[in-house]
C-alpha cells in the first residue's frame, strides 16, 4: 500500500474515532442530565461527581447540545458520517484487493444495519428512561 493511501486511511480512522468520541460524550450528557434531574427533584443536594463529570464533558464537546432533539439529531449525523467513513475504508480495501475477514464482517454489518428504519432508532432513543 502506498504512503498516500495509508495517510488517507489513517485520517479516516482518526475521523471515525472523533465521531465515536463525540457520540459517547453526548450519550453521557443525556444520562447525566437524567440522573441529575432525577436526584434534584427529590432532594436539593448536588452530586459532586456528576457535576464535575458534566463540566468535563461540556469542555470536551465540540458542539454544545441544549435539547434532547438536538442531541438525537447530532447522534444521527455522527453515525451517518461514521458509516460513510467505514464504507470508504472498505472500498479502498476492495480496490487494493485485500480479502480480510474483518472487512467482510463490517460490510455485512453495515448492510444489515441499514435495514433498521430511522423511526425505530428514534423510538428507541426517545424511550430511554
Amino acid at each position: 500500500m502506498d504512503p498516500q493511501m495509508k495517510h488517507q486511511i489513517n485520517a479516516s480512522l482518526k475521523n471515525l474515532m472523533f465521531f465515536a468520541h463525540q457520540n459517547l460524550l453526548i450519550v453521557i450528557q443525556i444520562l447525566l442530565n437524567r440522573m441529575v434531574s432525577a436526584t434534584s427533584s427529590s432532594k436539593k443536594s448536588t452530586n459532586y461527581w456528576a457535576s464535575s463529570l458534566h463540566t468535563m464533558i461540556s469542555s470536551k464537546m465540540v458542539k454544545k447540545i441544549k435539547t434532547k432533539g438536538e442531541a438525537i439529531q447530532t447522534l444521527k449525523v455522527h453515525m451517518q458520517n461514521s458509516e460513510n467513513i467505514m464504507r470508504n475504508i472498505m472500498k479502498v480495501q476492495q480496490a487494493v484487493g485485500a480479502k480480510k475477514r474483518i472487512f467482510t464482517m463490517v460490510g455485512d454489518w453495515l448492510n444489515t444495519i441499514t435495514t433498521i428504519t430511522n423511526e425505530k432508532i428514534r423510538e428507541t432513543l426517545y424511550n430511554i428512561e
